[in-house]
């Protein structure tokens, strides 16, 4: 039976087993698939919503960005930011005058002006 295998794998000189490499079947993606990722790049898509979608990896998807809609602009995902560059000020401001003391207070402050809770953690963040 190890002799019939040995025409898949090799035996190096020092008795180690090597396996025999096969190519890969790389298939080239057809101009509807293209069309179809150029589409979902442009209209905003993340690149992981558009490889569920089409079955194209990852690096194809940017060969295809690249190429086809450079100035198209993807999502780098992540949450969105709690805070406006306009609460930033508000507060920013509100400390130089004095009205507020601490983050605790500069949070409570923004949650009453955006109507969401937010923590003092993430005032201090993004007064960094």
């Amino acid at each position: 039976m190890f002799e019939e295998c040995q025409q898949d794998i090799g035996v190096s000189p020092m008795g180690a087993v090597q396996w025999a490499k096969k190519p890969f079947d790389i298939k080239p993606l057809s101009k509807a698939t293209i069309a179809t990722i150029v589409s979902l790049l442009t209209s905003g898509h993340s690149y992981a919503s558009i490889k569920a979608q089409t079955g194209a990896s990852a690096g194809s998807i940017t060969k295809i960005c690249q190429d086809y809609c450079p100035e198209a602009v993807v999502s780098h995902g992540g949450c969105p930011k709690k805070l406006t560059d306009a609460n930033i000020t508000y507060t920013k401001r509100g400390i130089r005058t004095g009205q507020i003391k601490n983050a605790m207070q500069a949070a409570k402050s923004l949650a009453t002006i955006n109507g969401q809770n937010i923590s003092p953690q993430t005032v201090r963040n993004a007064l960094k």
